[in-house]
């Protein structure tokens, strides 16, 4: 793998740490590690990345960091939601950017990756990996604290939680964004077990195109729809409609 080998990561890499990956806007939900850490042992090193100072990416360091982590936790707390909801679309785009390629590495890793939010019904997406990707978001605000003590102190003494993965290639559903020029892979991940309310909307990862996904179950059609006022963040000569038909 040559990620592996330009970081020097190998099965006997030593791996002590926990990599956050979380915006600046949710700095107080990243310090419940940061206290919690020491109150476990000194053997746990928490790597803080904030995905808005990245102008000048330090992709080696990431991977480094990742590379000698045990787990990762992607945290997204109401300051992100908020952006995502009132569509700061530059600002959401650099963030998702980072979410991905964080995301990619640990996945590509093998690293167990934890969504921790503090909206159990939000949902986000990230690039499709053709990879093993655990993702666990038994973590609720309530028990916060506890829950991350005790999922960091697991770690301190196992390498791995081997759960059962929710989006293994034959339960997963990879959509593609409907918008010509982009028609990127992703899958949505949940904050919750899926359920989507009558109304979904979330931001293509790649080009920031708003998709809104109607009524129901996971496992139905969805149908995907543009709002007409909204232009992509990329690509001007893309069309103002996705794709296919949209049911009335």
């Amino acid at each position: 793998m040559i990620m592996s080998k330009n970081c020097g990561c190998s099965e006997d890499t030593k791996h002590y740490g926990i990599f956050l990956c979380h915006s600046k806007e949710d700095k107080k939900l990243a310090d419940v590690f940061d206290e919690v850490a020491p109150r476990i042992g000194t053997g746990v090193r928490i790597f803080r990345k904030e995905f808005e100072k990245m102008g000048s990416p330090p992709e080696k360091d990431i991977i480094n960091d990742i590379c000698t982590s045990k787990v990762v936790f992607v945290l997204v707390g109401p300051g992100l939601i908020n952006i995502i909801k009132n569509n700061d679309r530059k600002y959401w785009l650099h963030t998702t950017n980072w979410m991905s390629f964080e995301i990619g590495i640990a996945a590509a890793f093998k690293r167990d990756i934890w969504l921790v939010t503090t909206d159990p019904m939000f949902n986000f997406p990230v690039l499709d990996f053709d990879v093993f990707l655990p993702v666990n978001s038994n973590v609720s605000p309530s028990t916060l604290k506890s829950s991350v003590e005790g999922i960091i102190e697991f770690y301190e003494n196992s390498p791995k939680i081997n759960f059962k993965d929710p989006h293994a290639k034959s339960q997963k559903y990879v959509y593609h964004c409907p918008y010509k020029n982009c028609g990127t892979e992703f899958v949505m991940l949940p904050a919750a077990p899926f359920k989507l309310n009558n109304l979904d909307t979330v931001l293509c990862p790649s080009c920031g195109g708003v998709m809104e996904y109607y009524n129901g179950k996971f496992r139905e059609k969805i149908i995907i729809e543009r709002k007409s006022n909204i232009q992509p963040a990329m690509s001007k000569d893309r069309t103002s409609t996705p794709d296919f038909e949209v049911d009335e």
